[in-house]
């Protein structure tokens, strides 16, 4: 009677066994541990209320219930205690049994150590923790028990309280890999819906983790499709493709939103959202045509704000290395009607700009003169088209220009271009020939720092002076401190008009050539020309009209500002610009926009690292930096103005501002 009882309560205890593993069933692995510490596994074919049976090396075994101790059903032999795990964890369970947790606890560990994957040592280890008030520690045994083992212990409240608590504490990586313990591992319970979405949402908005953001996101909309949540998901998926370098998908995504939630709460972030990613993929027009759109509809004062600087931001293009242009650092920038001319660290680039498109040119001849001596980059530090055609044709122009026509301004221009280290390269394109001047061949130094261009002199700034070529003898001369007066011979800036040349220096001020009568320099101080100026660097020089326009800077009191003189320096006017206003102080290059013809005074373009300022009739204006494009921080080099168009050299891109789409804000 006694054995029949026996028989009986083990075979309850399979039977809960069963029941606690999911109905396993006939061909499922089983484990079955015997009193006397032997433990077979195999697979699983049947049960009565005497024996069981199993497949144990190709022999179908049949075991007497009243030899079992132990039945654990596994969907995997890697997940199988081996003997010593299993000793160490009953082990534990008398000795928690005695009341000597601490004993028991260092047992659990045991089992653990020996067989990591112990998802019954795990829990066991985890209770303990948790009653020890070790929370932390107690979620990561927990964690890894949802890992190991996850239909055979229902975790789900445990993860949840645990989580919305961190949530409450505002630690969101924590609440965030939590809530995924229950996305990830127990998707059929009613809490993993909120789970998944609360992590996704957590990881786009707090975490700014884009990646896995997306990825959890993207799970979830998919395998909950009717959430509460879902629109909100779509919308920030769309932002995750546009912040992980999608913007074509980013694109996609956001129209579908668009279209399938037009009454949505994030319908204005959306198309904010959309206009950005248009403007990574330079569709600027339509990027212009969202943020429109979304000012319309949005009462968010933040949002307008934003909308505002998108706005400003898709006046702009920048290209790089990935447009073909040899280095991201612009130096150099000369604009001769189609044609664009960059200059940079690594050589030139002849680029097509006609009809608002961008193509570099791959003339051999250019690559002739990007290597034109193997062991030194051309590092191109100016250049100058001459003479210069500024404006480019306009679409309805460009109709009426014949082939004949632009033959002939082909044939007719000159390139000039001063490097670093190899002197200074004139460039025929019509022959596709070049030639190159250097300290062998009548320059004064091979470091060029500036060009300019008359009708028939070429002058050139270079470390050691003022060199001058004449067209017609074709032959060199040079002036410096010693011999001729310049007030220092590290001559960073150049303006020629009709009447005199103009040197500017880094620290000495400046020195001016009279073409007409004396054919001699003059030095001068910046302040005696125009009193507003504290400085004697000069920074850029441009040239219109009647007047010379200039930058300058001065380290000591850390100003810098801008004169205007007439041709000869006799007087001027001008502005200081305190460190407030524009900054750095000797990163400032002028440009005059001479399309402005029925202005008394023509706008003054300033480039910096801070932003780009405009002074015109009406007052100042800024353009800020498209930083999504161009990074948090710039280093400008120069500025070049073209038909509709303003062109700044920067450390980080060539950028292109649409002053046509500046001016329709």
């Amino acid at each position: 009677m006694q054995t029949r009882l026996l028989s009986i309560r083990l075979m309850i205890t399979t039977t809960l066994l069963l029941f606690s593993c999911l109905g396993y069933s006939q061909g499922r692995l089983a484990t079955v541990y015997l009193h006397n510490g032997d433990r077979i596994t195999g697979d699983w074919l049947a049960s009565d209320d005497k024996t069981l049976h199993v497949v144990f090396q190709e022999k179908n075994l049949e075991i007497e219930l009243n030899n079992v101790s132990t039945i654990r059903f596994v969907a995997d032999l890697n997940f199988v205690p081996d003997a010593r795990a299993e000793k160490h964890f009953h082990n534990a369970k008398s000795l928690l049994d005695l009341g000597l947790r601490d004993q028991a606890k260092r047992q659990f560990e045991a089992a653990i150590e020996e067989f990591p994957k112990h998802a019954d040592a795990h829990y066991q280890l985890g209770l303990l923790l948790r009653e020890d008030g070790a929370i932390d520690e107690a979620l990561d045994s927990f964690g890894r028990v949802a890992k190991i083992a996850p239909q055979t212990y229902n975790l789900v409240t445990e993860f949840k309280d645990a989580a919305d608590s961190y949530l409450a504490e505002d630690a969101y990586r924590e609440a965030v890999d939590t809530y995924l313990l229950i996305f990830n591992y127990y998707q059929t319970h009613s809490e993993a819906e909120n789970a998944g979405y609360t992590a996704g949402f957590l990881l786009a908005e707090r975490l700014d983790a884009s990646d896995e953001a997306l990825n959890i996101l993207q799970a979830a909309a998919r395998l909950f499709p009717v959430s509460d949540n879902v629109a909100k998901a779509k919308y920030l998926i769309g932002v995750m493709h546009s912040r992980n370098g999608q913007p074509q998908i980013a694109v996609e995504s956001l129209t579908e939103f668009i279209q399938e939630y037009p009454d949505s709460e994030w319908l204005d972030d959306a198309y904010v959202a959309r206009g950005s990613a248009f403007q990574l993929l330079r569709m600027n027009e339509e990027a212009l045509v969202d943020f429109t759109e979304a000012n319309a509809i949005t009462t968010d004062p933040l949002l307008r704000a934003t909308i505002q600087r998108k706005r400003e931001e898709s006046a702009w293009t920048v290209y790089r290395v990935s447009d073909d242009l040899p280095s991201n650092n612009i130096q150099a920038i000369a604009v001769n009607g189609d044609d664009l001319w960059v200059g940079t660290p690594k050589g030139l680039a002849r680029v097509d700009i006609s009809l608002g498109k961008w193509q570099v040119r791959p003339e051999t001849e250019i690559e002739l003169i990007n290597n034109l001596n193997p062991k030194l980059p051309t590092n191109v530090r100016a250049l100058v088209v001459y003479p210069p055609t500024i404006e480019a044709p306009s679409p309805s122009e460009a109709d009426e220009i014949t082939p004949s026509v632009i033959e002939q301004e082909e044939a007719d221009f000159e390139v000039w271009i001063g490097t670093l280290n190899q002197g200074v390269i004139r460039y025929f394109p019509s022959s596709g020939t070049f030639a190159n001047y250097n300290k062998l061949k009548g320059l004064p130094h091979n470091q060029i720092s500036d060009i300019k261009c008359g009708p028939d002199d070429v002058w050139i700034a270079t470390y050691s002076g003022v060199a001058r070529y004449s067209r017609s003898k074709d032959e060199w001369k040079t002036y410096d401190r010693e011999t001729d007066g310049l007030p220092a011979d590290n001559i960073v800036a150049l303006a020629v008009t009709p009447e005199t040349v103009w040197a500017g220096t880094s620290g000495a001020g400046l020195a001016i050539f009279d073409l007409v009568y004396v054919q001699s320099w003059r030095s001068s101080n910046l302040h005696d020309i125009v009193p507003e100026v504290s400085g004697n660097s000069i920074a850029s020089f441009d040239v219109s009209g009647q007047s010379v326009y200039f930058t300058w800077f001065n380290q000591k009191d850390w100003s810098n500002g801008y004169g205007e003189a007439d041709w000869k320096g006799l007087q001027g006017v001008g502005m200081t610009i305190t460190r407030q206003d524009i900054v750095p102080i000797d990163n400032i290059y002028i440009a005059v926009d001479r399309s402005a013809e029925s202005e008394t005074s023509p706008p003054l373009w300033f480039a910096t690292n801070d932003a780009v300022y405009i002074k015109s009739e009406s007052g100042w204006d800024s353009i800020g930096y498209p930083v999504e494009q161009i990074g948090d921080t710039v280093t400008v080099n120069c500025i070049e103005l073209g038909r509709e168009t303003a062109w700044i050299g920067t450390s980080n891109g060539l950028a292109k501002i649409d002053t046509n789409a500046l001016s329709s804000q």
